[in-house]
């Protein structure tokens, strides 16, 4: 249970003035509940952290702006490729090399499938990259979002239609 980074513990019923969850668990007359306090984000809110914030970012190579989407301990996969971005110094080191790789980066048609309860977000996307050397790569991706009791990014998963190479190397575990 989180509430501001800090563990807190909402007891319901009688507990007989026990206040330690763990010497409760195999008691019968107890009834101890624990709720997940987290910053739950409405369906728009997290259609906006994914299109506006995230997609968009990449869009307009804002760095930061990217980076504010994602927990500290984020992890992103792809799984048509062997990259796995673990934290934040991996993120960053992946998106200063997406973003100088690709100085065009469209993520554009977008369809989402959002499920508030768990604070998931599914984007299905066309997006268009040009290299440095005016190549053009463009793929049909989805991207499965999940977040944390702060309602960032903690888990990406991305299914790429391409093969990918340059501009995803580095931070990959």
């Amino acid at each position: 249970l989180y509430r501001d980074g800090h563990l807190s513990i909402r007891l319901y019923e009688n507990l007989s003035g026990i206040r330690d969850p763990h010497r409760c668990q195999n008691r019968p007359d107890t009834d101890l509940q624990l709720e997940r306090m987290t910053a739950m984000l409405s369906r728009d809110e997290l259609i906006a952290l994914s299109h506006t914030a995230y997609f968009d970012g990449c869009n307009s190579h804002d760095l930061e702006g990217i980076l504010a989407t994602m927990s500290a301990d984020c992890v992103m996969r792809f799984t048509a490729a062997s990259y796995t971005y673990i934290g934040a110094d991996a993120m960053r080191a992946h998106f200063n090399d997406f973003l100088s790789n690709f100085p065009t980066i469209n993520f554009h048609n977008y369809v989402s499938v959002v499920d508030v309860e768990l604070q998931s977000i599914a984007t299905h996307f066309t997006v268009t990259l040009i290299d440095k050397n005016g190549d053009t790569l463009e793929m049909r991706n989805c991207n499965f979002f999940t977040t944390d009791e702060n309602g960032l990014f903690n888990d990406v998963l991305i299914f790429n239609s391409s093969p990918l190479k340059a501009g995803f190397e580095a931070g990959s575990a």
